[in-house]
């Protein structure tokens, strides 16, 4: 039976576990944590939560060791602002908790995947690159899926069109203001014709504020991105092959920003060709320089 590693027991890694229970998938959950006293009891709560729900899914306590040897493994490397800690102090402190984590864990089966959760995605996903010895394919992070989603619903909306019929990503830097929007069926800011402009700033800016109402009513988004990352694990456990805009690494760009990818058992399987115009390359590129500003000084000061 597949093995599902979860690092940490914050609210997040739980909605994850309730998505993989919720799906039934035939998979073993192995929950870690320091705190072995919470480890056990989520083990034994989410153990209830699968009977409730008739899951397969199983779970059972584990240690680092134990969990590198998992067929995917996800972390969430989180860490709440403290008073008087500066943005770049922030990086920091996250990518230590990470750098930790994986050094933890290392050496990983050579199957296994891993897959970031925790903001900001392409950075820490790019930082976990260098330090997991894998495959770069293997590494990854939930990237955009969320944005990209909420892009689809709005655009479907819009249109009148089914959702599953709706094409649309977020790629790029995320959370950067260079960030693009890929969709057909609205007007691009670079020139091609399609529908009213308008529409195409309606969706942006509702997508905004739904992310901005939900992060400032209950500090962040554990239920979506919970679900985003227990699809993710799905999708490699059943190796069932489809389009995610995942942070991946961009051997162009030298770094991991989201793009759509068909997402397997080997994790990053294939990528979707986008023809960016000139315009959107060259936004994209924008946020890519500035992530590799600051992926060089957060190597620096480790150094």
């Amino acid at each position: 039976m597949p093995t599902i590693a979860l690092i940490g027991l914050g609210s997040v890694v739980a909605s994850t576990a309730l998505s993989i229970i919720h799906q039934r998938i035939p998979a073993t959950l192995l929950l870690v944590d320091i705190k072995s006293t919470l480890r056990d009891a989520q083990v034994n709560d989410l153990s209830d939560a699968a009977l409730v729900h008739g899951s397969v899914t199983q779970v059972q306590a584990a240690t680092h060791r134990e969990a590198s040897q998992a067929d995917v493994v996800i972390i969430t490397a989180g860490a709440r602002h403290t008073p008087g800690e500066t943005t770049l102090q922030h990086l920091y402190h996250k990518f230590s908790i990470l750098k930790s984590i994986l050094n933890e864990m290392r050496p990983f089966s050579p199957r296994t995947v891993i897959l970031v959760v925790a903001n900001p995605v392409d950075l820490l996903t790019t930082l976990a690159q260098d330090i997991a010895s894998l495959p770069r394919r293997q590494v990854i992070g939930t990237g955009t899926c969320l944005d990209s989603l909420r892009l689809r619903g709005e655009v479907s909306h819009v249109l009148g069109t089914k959702m599953e019929e709706t094409e649309g990503y977020v790629i790029g830097v995320r959370g950067n203001e260079s960030q693009v929007i890929i969709c057909s069926g609205l007007l691009s800011p670079y020139g091609e014709e399609g529908n009213s402009i308008q529409k195409r700033l309606e969706v942006e800016s509702k997508i905004e504020r739904k992310s901005k109402a939900i992060v400032a009513g209950k500090g962040g988004a554990p239920w979506g991105i919970g679900a985003v990352a227990g699809s993710l694990a799905a999708a490699m456990v059943r190796d069932n092959r489809r389009v995610w805009t995942v942070s991946c690494w961009r051997e162009d760009w030298k770094c991991c920003c989201s793009w759509p990818v068909v997402v397997g058992r080997e994790g990053v399987v294939e990528e979707v060709r986008l023809d960016l115009r000139t315009g959107e390359r060259e936004a994209v590129e924008l946020g890519v320089k500035s992530l590799n500003v600051i992926v060089e000084r957060v190597k620096e000061n480790e150094a």
